[in-house]
């Protein structure tokens, strides 16, 4: 997503709205699939269930992009005040708890790779 809107010259801060939304709509997406998918002809064949709880891949996705565009100057402003914020709510803080240790292994594995 970095590499799109920075191709494109997108000002970031003036569209941190409608990038904030974006981000929230392909969450909510990923999550659709993920359900979707779990109900397959495939999935149910072979004993495929799918107990994950939306608000859990919300939180993830909004801490995945969250954790990714701090990165990068450009998003230092608007938009990951945006996700901060939501991930800054008490159902939020009690979800990251719960993840607390994924997401400490999720970190060092991204500087291990370079992001």
């Amino acid at each position: 997503m970095h590499f799109y809107l920075e191709s494109w010259g997108m000002d970031v801060s003036k569209h941190a709205k409608f990038l904030h939304n974006t981000i929230r709509q392909m969450i909510q997406y990923t999550y659709a699939v993920i359900v979707q998918s779990s109900r397959s002809k495939v999935s149910r064949t072979n004993g495929g269930k799918c107990d994950i709880q939306k608000a859990h891949v919300l939180w993830l996705g909004k801490r995945a992009f969250h954790a990714v565009l701090r990165k990068f100057e450009i998003y230092s402003s608007s938009l990951l005040k945006l996700l901060a914020f939501e991930l800054a709510l008490p159902s939020n803080q009690r979800i990251g708890h719960r993840f607390k240790r994924l997401v400490k292994e999720s970190s060092s594995i991204m500087v291990t790779i370079g992001l």
